[in-house]
């Protein structure tokens, strides 16, 4: 902005940035009288009403109104003023900018901004906003089109015409029963890791539950000597009765009553892990050969006990074992006391083994 506003034009301005690279005609600062009444000075085009009739009155707002007429330059790459506003030439600009452009080209300087950075700060508050709406609609667009791509892969997958092999059901059935098998195996050995893979794994309820039934029925095949057919149906379901109430006593003592800081469980966990911590109970189908009931079930009870602490260390996360050893403890107490009260209601208690 020069002193007093004479002849700022788009000559002048040089991009990059901005800059005055020319002061055309500007008060001089040394004595004398540069300019007077009645002349005109400047570039007619970027000059304000009052400046085309008396040169000597004017001030720094004829800076305004010239660089209002730059401004309409460079937002419409037009040269010639006319009535329309920038928005209505470039569509793409935002309507704020409308009144800016008009009050720094109005007639009357005393409507005009005092000062070029009154100016500035209008012109700089519509280019944060518009960057923030920009930025708002890019925003938009990117989701819209992620949600696309989502659609369109949803539509390709379920018109994907399905393919069967029975080579690769097969195949893949034999790879579920192996994974299946080694499972059991794994924590028949007490593979602590193992408990804690089907604590993370929600779709392996079926296999805890299918460990759960096979143990019953070992069991039942076991004790099939004095037990009967019926043993095995009576010991199925007392497996199956006992691990959804063993897994809810031992949720509610080990998460309500003797949690650590870091146990953080629910009874679909303690549902897998305790599931599998049946595995040892198979071995009990070797009761049916004579004179083995007698090693089998006691050592197979033994070691589903181990198999069970671990099962509950890892469901609840504790740092020791100690405490899963005692939320065991009172669990079998409440659930032998539970069972018997099932049972002798029923009057089908199962005969001592």
């Amino acid at each position: 902005e020069t002193d007093e506003g004479r002849d700022g034009t788009d000559e002048d301005l040089a991009c990059t940035k901005i800059k005055l690279t020319d002061f055309g005609i500007a008060k001089m600062l040394s004595p004398g009288v540069f300019t007077t009444t009645s002349i005109q000075m400047g570039t007619p085009y970027y000059m304000a009403p009052e400046q085309k009739t008396d040169a000597a009155t004017v001030d720094k707002r004829a800076d305004i109104y010239a660089s209002g007429v730059v401004l309409f330059e460079l937002l419409t790459l037009q040269n010639t003023i006319g009535p329309e506003m920038p928005s209505e030439i470039n569509p793409s600009l935002p309507h704020e900018i409308d009144d800016v452009y008009r009050k720094a080209v109005v007639t009357s300087p005393d409507k005009r901004y005092l000062g070029i950075k009154d100016f500035s700060d209008d012109l700089n508050k519509i280019v944060v906003e518009d960057k923030r709406r920009i930025e708002e609609e890019r925003s938009e667009e990117e989701r819209k089109r992620a949600e696309d791509r989502e659609r369109q892969q949803r539509v390709r997958k379920e018109q994907k015409p399905k393919e069967y092999n029975e080579g690769s059901v097969v195949k893949s059935r034999e790879i579920r029963s192996s994974n299946f098998i080694n499972r059991i195996f794994r924590a028949a050995r007490l593979d602590a890791h193992l408990y804690e893979e089907v604590e993370a794994d929600k779709t392996s309820m079926r296999q805890a539950m299918l460990v759960v039934i096979l143990s019953g029925v070992a069991a039942g095949v076991g004790s099939i000597s004095h037990g009967g057919h019926l043993g095995i149906v009576v010991g199925t379901v007392t497996a199956l009765v006992g691990w959804y109430i063993w897994a809810f006593l031992t949720y509610l003592i080990g998460t309500k009553f003797l949690p650590e800081p870091q146990t953080k469980s629910d009874i679909g966990e303690l549902l897998r892990t305790i599931g599998f911590a049946s595995s040892p109970g198979l071995i009990r189908v070797f009761g049916i050969f004579p004179g083995a009931e007698k090693l089998v079930f006691p050592a197979a009870s033994v070691w589903m006990i181990f198999a069970m602490v671990i099962a509950v260390r890892q469901a609840l996360d504790y740092k020791g074992t100690w405490r899963a050893v005692i939320v065991c403890v009172i669990g079998w107490i409440v659930q032998i006391a539970i069972l018997l009260t099932i049972f002798s209601f029923l009057k089908i208690l199962p005969k001592p083994v």
